[in-house]
């Protein structure tokens, strides 16, 4: 409930004034959802970023074991 100033203030507040009163609350919660969709974004760039290095050091282990493998054969074929 409004107090009388208030009643009065919105008397003399024009109609564009008071749409934007109206709208500040939704804005200010809009700005807070924006905020967390930033920080989130942040996040899955984050992880994103995590998962490329490490499918990255996967790929490289696994040519450094498909490596040691053909070596190993060759130093068994050579050895009999």
């Amino acid at each position: 409930m409004l107090s009388q100033t208030e009643l009065r203030t919105h008397l003399f507040l024009t109609l564009d004034q008071r749409r934007h009163l109206q709208l500040q609350p939704v804005q200010q919660s809009l700005l807070r959802y924006q905020r967390i969709i930033q920080r989130l974004q942040g996040v899955i760039l984050k992880s994103q970023a995590t998962l490329q290095i490490i499918d990255t050091l996967v790929h490289i282990h696994s040519i450094i074991l498909r490596k040691a493998e053909i070596i190993c054969q060759h130093q068994l074929q050579t050895r009999l």
